[in-house]
């Protein structure tokens, strides 16, 4: 393996977990009263990052329920597995069979 080509691997294990780490701080500070996917009206934010956050989280707790608290610590732990060389397929499977 080259340099170049892990300098690449690096940086995109960097940019998603970065996404991970606002994805998670959205879900863990979902409100119901933010904007969002059933919510007319709202004029305040309460999510910790803003007005993305609130869609975002309200997204996941539409399509997920509760189960959207889940989300984070699986994608951290499937993108640590993920790096280190673990197959993808098996760890997307195994969250789905938990998830539903």
């Amino acid at each position: 393996m080259s340099a170049k080509s892990l300098n690449k691997k690096d940086l995109f294990f960097a940019l998603f977990g970065l996404f991970c780490l606002f994805l998670a701080i959205s879900i863990y500070s979902f409100h119901p009263q933010d904007p969002g996917i059933g919510v007319c009206g709202a004029e305040r934010v309460h999510n910790l990052c803003g007005l993305i956050g609130a869609y975002l989280s309200s997204l996941f707790f539409f399509l997920f329920g509760i189960s959207a608290l889940l989300v984070p610590p699986f994608v951290f732990f499937s993108l640590f597995l993920s790096y280190t060389g673990f197959s993808v397929k098996k760890i997307l499977c195994i969250f789905f069979l938990i998830l539903f």
